[in-house]
Parts: structure tokens; sequence; C-alpha cells
């Protein structure tokens, strides 16, 4: 790309910010008119600006043009029954029904959080769901009650096997969260070498991948973003473990269940029409039946405060604590909006548009008036 288009799109991203606030209830209007109750609404877009917030764009605005359609086609049912399957000690099973996968994910982690206080600990499976968004959503909620939490959950095929080149496991997720005597200690991540959604952003931006993430549909690596959906796939995180903890993600969140492994889970993007059949677990621990919150918060701030620290190997860039960049990005994000990019904004308020809702691009603000 020519560097005068890059600057000036550079400029154009700097130049629109929205208000989480804004966007949450941009958001809301937006899901409501294709189909989903305002509670519905509430948690999708709650998941999907807390995400914008912390820089996890794959999983913010750009998911919204493939919800609508899949909330308008039935793939996202707007009327669902979430049922419990069985309980039994200190487990309980769910079946979402094909419904919004934020709402069921929000109701799991109530639940998971309630019986972690009663029981020490406690898990919560949930079956027949779809995609959840971005995991640290349902990790804060937990550490905000003071509670650690591990939150996993298999996807549509997306990635290789080691040594494979066809897609064949989801990009599976994992998130641990803890509470903390500051901000509460999150880790988030896939099983790939990057999440799906940005590598389609850097195709949106047009960009080339920095290094290439994915195999293109003759097996070879690309950093070609347009390569991932002409039938190629993403690559294993650090090949044989990612590999492994995809493996064993489908195991304990859909297996266990009773729900699909990823290699049976429907592609949202594929198959409008059809609930993913996701399925996700929900692990909440009360520190207080161990050495106590307390305890934990401060010796987590101690070793998360211990590792910033360290030496670094380049002494322009500072050692950083798991989730140090989502902390900082988020304060940012509440203080001065959040940044979107041009091309995000135009296809916001074409969705806009198609559902008769007031425009995205009035919920902007250019970043010169903020005070």
């Amino acid at each position: 790309m020519p560097q005068k288009v890059k600057a000036r799109r550079a400029a154009t991203e700097a130049a629109n910010r929205c208000r989480p606030q804004a966007m949450s209830s941009w958001l809301e209007g937006v899901f409501e008119s294709a189909g989903l109750s305002r509670s519905d609404s509430e948690a999708v877009a709650k998941n999907l600006t807390e995400a914008e917030e912390r820089g996890i764009r794959s999983h913010g605005l750009i998911l919204v043009p493939v919800y609508v359609e899949r909330i308008r086609s039935g793939g996202i049912r707007g009327r669902y029954t979430m049922t419990v399957v069985r309980e039994h000690g200190a487990t309980l099973l769910l079946d979402g029904d094909g419904g919004p996968g934020q709402s069921l994910a929000f109701r799991a982690t109530e639940l998971a959080i309630a019986g972690a206080r009663k029981l020490g600990s406690f898990y919560v499976g949930l079956r027949n769901g779809n995609h959840v968004g971005m995991l640290a959503s349902y990790g804060l909620r937990a550490a905000e009650a003071g509670l650690a939490c591990i939150v996993q959950t298999n996807s549509g095929p997306s990635l290789c096997a080691m040594r494979g080149r066809k897609r064949l496991l989801g990009n599976n997720a994992l998130c641990f969260a803890a509470p903390c005597g500051t901000e509460p200690l999150v880790i988030d991540m896939a099983t790939g070498m990057v999440a799906c959604g940005k590598i389609r952003i850097a195709g949106l931006s047009g960009e080339m991948l920095p290094d290439p993430w994915i195999l293109d549909a003759q097996g070879n690596p690309s950093r070609k973003p347009a390569d991932l959906d002409a039938g190629g796939c993403v690559r294993p995180m650090g090949e044989h473990k990612g590999y492994a903890l995809a493996v064993m993600i489908d195991i304990l969140s859909a297996l266990m269940a009773g729900g699909l492994p990823s290699l049976s889970v429907h592609n949202q993007r594929c198959a409008p029409e059809a609930p993913t059949g996701a399925s996700q677990s929900f692990h909440a621990i009360d520190p207080e039946r161990f050495a106590g919150r307390a305890f934990l918060e401060g010796a987590i701030d101690a070793y998360r405060n211990a590792l910033r620290e360290a030496l670094p190997s380049d002494p322009r860039l500072p050692v950083l604590a798991p989730g140090d960049p989502e902390i900082e990005l988020t304060r940012i994000a509440r203080m001065e909006g959040i940044p979107v990019a041009g091309h995000i904004v135009e296809a916001m308020d074409a969705v806009a548009d198609d559902l008769g809702q007031p425009i995205f691009s009035d919920s902007c603000e250019k970043c010169e008036t903020w005070q």
C-alpha cells in the first residue's frame, strides 16, 4: 500500500473515537432490531464493547455483520430456552438451544460463581450454543467477584493439525482470570498462532500479515490474509503445543458435556442459518477455601510486579505482565474513547442503514474534541 494511503488511513482511524457507553447503546439497538430481546442484545453488546476497549478488535465490531446475518437467518436464535440437562454436586450441565452465545455464557458464569461461593469450586458445562466472543468478559466477572476462573470454548474448524495442511480443529480458546488488589489478572488466548478475526482485520486494512501465521490452500506458509478464507487454515501456536491445547479444550468443553467436537462445529460464516453447536466450560474457584482472597490478591500483585521489574532484553521495551496491554488500552479507551478504523465505521453505517437504525458514525467524535 502506498505510504500516502497508509498515512491517510492512519489519520482517519485516529480521528474516529467512540465512547464505550455510546458504542454499547448503538450495538444494543442493532441487535434488538435484528431480532434479539433487549436482555440478549445487552449481553452481546457488552461483550463486543469490552473487546474493543481492550484492543481485541478481532472480537469486536468486526463481528457485527456476521452476527446480524446469523440472527436474521436463524443461526443465532432469538427464541430459545437454556435448560439444565444434569446437576450433581459441584457440576452443572446446560443446553443452550442455539441462543446468543454471549447471553448463554454470562448466565453460565453467574451460575459458576454462585456454585463456587457455596461449594468452593464449581464446574459448568454448556453445549449446543454459539460463538461467545471474547472470553475475558466472563473471566473478568468471576475475578471481580473475588474468584479464580478458567473458561474454555471450542469453535468451528480453522486450525490445521500439527503436520497437517487442512482445517481440522477449531481455534479453540482458553481464559484464566484471578482477583488482584488492583486490576484482575486476565490471560485470554487462542490455540492458533493468531485469532482468525485479526487476520481478517489485516485483510480489510490492506496489510500483509507480519508472519506466516496461516497456510494457503496448497499447504504453503502465507502472509496473505485472503488465503485464510480461500481454503487456508491457521497454524497451531507453537505447533505441537497449540495443537495439543486445542484437543484438550475440545475434550473439556465439548466432549465432557456431550457436545460436538470442533471437527463437527459449524463455521459461523459458512452456515448462518444453523447454530454453530459450540460448547464452553466455566470453572470457578473460591480462594477463601484455600489461602484466602486477601492473601491471593496480595500474592498475585507482588508476583505481577516482580515480572514487570525484570530486566528487559531490550532496554527500549519494558517487561510486561500478562494482560498489561489490555489494562492500559482499557484505561485509555475509557478516558479518550475507543479508536475505530474508517473502514469499520463504514461497515457499521451500512449495517445500521440496512436495519433502519441510527448510523454508527453519529456516535463517533473527532479525537481533538475530547477533553
